[in-house]
């Protein structure tokens, strides 16, 4: 104490603040000397954190001073003199502000508050400390106590942290912070609330409330509102996310599954709004194809997906085609199509992305599944990026899911080249349909399909590649599907030299894949600089080295020695580069058959482990 009997807590404060000490060491160091006296006189410590906290409020170090506040609040300690401080260093200067604040915001979205007209601004439970620029605590002026702080400012949440799409219901006796939480990480998450509680209107009070909240919120005071609410509106995402006691969630989740299965009835289809199609080309699996659509009516979502498959004219394993086409007479997110004439001689996967109602078609092989928990996230990427994106590439457990972390590649030649004969599998590419009718890839990948072997074989990386370089490109992380088993067919392989070879994996269609590569790659060639159109020519050699390297290891025989495949590729590789559709210097020539030759080494060295 001091010579006038008063505690004096700034004096070793300043002292230490003097030496350059950072402001929380020093604070941290006087708690503890407060913590000890806490064991001798209480009253003594609490004294001397009130008088800490006024020397941190009149060095602007507001929070602190609203957390000490706060503590002594919480043990009745000086009640009527810090509430006096509170009123008149943060309430009473911001009241006027606050008052009109809540008054413009009640009745700009009057439409969104399906509830009594608003309560007046002098009913509310709470006032505002604002402790900086965005962070607030809430003060409850009748029971005097401070409330945990809430920041009202947008979370850029990128990729990595991909949130869900679900839109998420509070009931009475939420956390008040939660909600802002959850908008500020995703402003396009549907909030709604079941609440008579006053405190809900509070929202109302921040400047910040339009910014972070938008349109995408609703309150309601009876669950007859938001019944009728969401029955009227189908085009409103039904609550996925139910915050509430046990007994109210479990009334509002049955609710939820009543008008779930409306939604899906002929009758109640709001279907001018699907975000996503998933795509099911098919032949002769019908089996396999129903399994899928009956995984897929499990989710949870209603407008915002399509499940549609495409029937490549089969002609046997055919009952479950039947009994898909009756089952989109009682779910109306089926789509079933069926080709007339000629089994299995349809391009199925690009009439699936053709017929899609959704802003994207997610295709899927009718033996690989979806896994329906990471749905939301997919609805949510596409929501945020999908106005920019021409193109989503999604991880399955085995295809794809070798990123580091997901990622927007911008359209162009870094996308071209990351992307050029990566994408092998059908499972899991997703097309935003409009680019896709925009371009008409239909047309034009079947056209060269039929006199490019590349293009016949990996024809959907191909349209990738036409998408990349005027749309953004996106590859997730995030796993979507799950890869089946594939049935054992003679189907697509021939007999040589008394060997079973898959066809495209031959050596003679490796190498014709390898000329239609160049001439993919001379066709996009005006849009590309010359040093990445160089480097994309040596990873389409290398990649075809490591297909047959792939098949070797995998089936074990092809129709020739591996040191003749090798040497054949490594002819052709290096004969092919005169016919790069764009003029090389002498030294690019050079490097370029540097690194075929090195691919070539490396793989017949791999030789070896054969013997």
């Amino acid at each position: 104490m001091n010579e006038a009997g008063r505690i004096n807590p700034t004096a070793n404060f300043e002292e230490n603040k003097t030496k350059g000490e950072n402001i929380e060491e020093v604070l941290q160091s006087y708690i503890s000397v407060i913590e000890t006296y806490m064991t001798m006189d209480k009253s003594v410590a609490n004294e001397m954190m009130l008088q800490l906290s006024y020397f941190l409020f009149e060095q602007h170090c507001y929070e602190y001073s609203v957390i000490i506040w706060s503590r002594l609040l919480d043990i009745g300690f000086k009640k009527d003199e810090i509430a006096a401080v509170i009123e008149e260093a943060f309430v009473l200067p911001n009241l006027e502000e606050t008052r009109q604040n809540y008054k413009n915001n009640t009745e700009k979205y009057r439409d969104h508050i399906y509830a009594d007209v608003p309560c007046d601004f002098e009913q509310l439970p709470y006032r505002l400390i604002p402790v900086e620029t965005n962070v607030y605590y809430l003060w409850d002026w009748n029971q005097c106590k401070i409330s945990g702080k809430t920041i009202w400012l947008k979370d850029d949440d990128g990729i990595e942290t991909l949130d869900t799409y679900d839109t998420t219901l509070y009931l009475d006796h939420w956390d008040f912070f939660a909600p802002v939480s959850v908008k500020r990480k995703n402003p396009d998450k549907l909030i709604c609330f079941l609440s008579q509680h006053k405190s809900v209107f509070c929202y109302f009070m921040f400047p910040e409330f339009e910014n972070i909240f938008g349109d995408s919120w609703y309150i309601f005071s009876s669950q007859n509102e938001i019944e009728s609410f969401f029955h009227t509106n189908r085009s409103k995402s039904l609550p996925m996310e139910i915050v509430g006691t046990e007994n109210g969630v479990k009334e509002l989740e049955e609710w939820r599954q009543r008008e779930h299965s409306f939604r899906c009835s002929p009758k109640g289809r709001c279907g001018d709004s699907v975000m996503l199609t998933i795509g099911i080309p098919s032949y002769n699996r019908g089996h396999r194809a129903l399994e899928n659509i009956r995984h897929l009516q499990k989710l949870p979502y209603d407008f915002e997906v399509e499940f549609l498959v495409v029937n490549n004219c089969s002609i046997e394993n055919t009952e479950g085609y039947d009994e898909i086409e009756k089952l989109q007479e009682q779910d109306s997110r089926i789509s079933y199509y069926r080709f007339p004439d000629t089994p299995g001689g349809h391009w199925s996967g690009y009439e699936a992305i053709n017929r899609a109602k959704g802003k994207f078609c997610c295709l899927l092989s009718d033996e690989d599944s979806i896994l329906l928990e990471s749905v939301s996230k997919y609805l949510r990427l596409i929501q945020k990026y999908g106005s920019t994106l021409g193109f989503i590439n999604s991880a399955g457990k085995i295809y794809y899911s070798d990123l580091d972390k997901s990622a927007i590649l911008e359209k162009g030649g870094p996308a071209f080249y990351f992307l050029f004969w990566r994408l092998n599998y059908i499972s899991g590419l997703i097309f935003n349909t409009s680019v896709w009718h925009e371009k008409d890839l239909y047309s034009h990948l079947v056209s060269l399909g039929q006199k490019n072997y590349f293009v016949a074989a990996y024809g959907y990386n191909v349209g990738v590649l036409y998408i990349c370089l005027e749309k953004n490109v996106c590859l997730c992380k995030e796993q979507l599907f799950t890869e089946g088993k594939a049935e054992k067919s003679s189907a697509g392989s021939e007999i040589k030299d008394g060997k079973r070879i898959l066809t495209y994996a031959s050596l003679g269609k490796r190498l014709e894949q390898l000329e239609g590569a160049l001439q993919v790659l001379n066709d996009c060639s005006s849009c590309l600089p010359v040093g990445l159109i160089k480097h994309v020519y040596v990873n389409i050699c290398y990649k075809v080295f490591f297909l047959l390297d792939l098949y070797r290891r995998i089936y074990g025989e092809i129709e020739y020695s591996y040191q003749e495949a090798y040497e054949c590729i490594l002819r052709a590789s290096i004969n092919n580069i005169q016919n790069i559709n764009t003029e090389l210097q002498t030294g690019e020539y050079a490097w370029i058959v540097e690194q075929i030759w090195q691919s070539y080494s490396e793989y017949y060295s791999l030789l070896d482990t054969l013997s």
